[in-house]
């Protein structure tokens, strides 16, 4: 469960970046369709679902620190995690921040999913006893206002005593959605709101494609219609929304929030300009290679390394160092490392960096530590000499 929670928190954390970029190119691209604000949030649900990615040099995770930057300012590193939660558990100690952290998180998940279910199941009782009206369109004295519910056989369901006219705009928006399979898409981005229930950035995320499905909707109707039909459409928003209570989680309703943007967006709408959907083209292209690639893996000769030489008593299982970017770890799973061998660590950041390595004993028993700042190069090696108890530098950087 350990190691599946530090998983979820990189590919959070990767993802995470995706999303404020989203966020900031909003604004870059209020002007064209709306049908790319709601495509671009694919690439943080790619992020949230893959743990691997292609590598490229162009990768925004060339500059930007990713899954590793968790565990190396949250936690020690992922493996040594599920090590010492299973130390802990073996001696009878105290559980381990990481293993208490996992728990809370499958509540948390439990409880929002819970939450979810139970809101479409009730939401389900109450149409129970709507009237078929013509193929997949009920109604019922049970809803206030129209809304799209079912997953592989969606129904569109609306409260009696609607006008004709009314009625056209709606079961126009509503089959939008289900030509777009919206009815598929937001319970499927609810499922990834659960499991990524602790991100703030995912929670952003859920809310604004929520609000961009409805926006790419009401765009795709309103393009079909003459500026009257358009203010018609506007009323009827108005007038739904007015009445209208808010939906549970799981439906696609009608006229649920952003009534005034979405007003103002049936009465102002214009056909954006061929030069716009260009540029919207290659912000989304530029975007989903940045942010669905990784930066390539390094070679050992790629990577300053440190050089920790074994003269102490006491047995040595592992070696690890941190900064304030990254961590790295090397640990045996048999018998522990022979005196006089190094225990190599691969560096991953250059320039000046604050470091900390350490070296464990048996059960994860911290054996000694040192801190120290340096300005590292690929192909670099820092010795260390570990002896009575102590880390102590040796020398200056080399050449291996």
């Amino acid at each position: 469960m350990e190691q599946f929670f530090t998983t979820l928190l990189g590919m959070s954390a990767t993802a995470s970046w995706a999303i404020l970029a989203i966020l900031l190119l909003r604004f870059f691209l209020r002007k064209a369709s709306c049908q790319f604000l709601r495509a671009l949030w694919a690439i943080p649900a790619l992020r949230l679902l893959l743990s691997f990615s292609m590598q490229s040099n162009a990768s925004a995770f060339q500059v930007l620190p990713g899954a590793d930057a968790v565990f190396g300012i949250l936690f020690q590193p992922p493996s040594s995690l599920s090590q010492s939660s299973a130390a802990s558990s073996s001696v009878g100690g105290a559980p381990s921040p990481i293993f208490i952290a996992s728990i809370l998180y499958l509540f948390g998940a439990c409880l929002l999913l819970l939450y979810g279910l139970i809101s479409f199941l009730r939401l389900k009782s109450r149409v129970s006893s709507a009237t078929l009206l013509q193929e997949n369109i009920y109604q019922s004295e049970a809803v206030s206002s129209p809304f799209l519910l079912g997953l592989f056989h969606p129904r569109i369901y609306l409260p009696y005593h609607m006008a004709p006219g009314q009625m056209e705009d709606v079961l126009a928006h509503e089959q939008e959605h289900i030509a777009a399979h919206d009815h598929i898409w937001k319970p499927f981005a609810f499922l990834l709101l659960c499991a990524y229930w602790f991100s703030p950035a995912v929670w952003a995320a859920y809310l604004l494609f929520c609000r961009d499905i409805e926006f790419a909707c009401d765009e795709r109707v309103i393009r079909r219609l003459i500026p009257a039909q358009r203010k018609k459409y506007a009323q009827t928003l108005l007038d739904l929304a007015a009445r209208e209570k808010k939906p549970a989680i799981c439906p696609v309703a009608f006229g649920w929030g952003n009534i005034k943007s979405r007003i103002r967006q049936a009465l102002l709408y214009r056909k954006p300009a061929w030069w716009c959907v260009l540029g919207a083209v290659l912000l989304c292209a530029i975007l989903a290679f940045a942010f669905l690639t990784d930066a390539p893996f390094r070679s050992q000769s790629e990577h300053a390394q440190i050089s920790i030489l074994l003269q102490g008593e006491q047995p040595v299982y592992r070696a690890s160092y941190r900064s304030s970017q990254v961590s790295s770890i090397s640990e045996t799973d048999g018998p522990p490392y022979p005196t006089g061998q190094s225990i190599i660590l691969n560096v991953r950041e250059e320039g000046p960096t604050n470091y900390t390595i350490a070296v464990y004993g048996e059960d994860d028993t911290l054996l000694a530590k040192a801190s120290f700042s340096d300005v590292l190069v690929p192909g670099e090696q820092l010795h260390f000499l570990y002896s009575n108890g102590a880390l102590v530098r040796r020398g200056e950087p080399s050449t291996p």
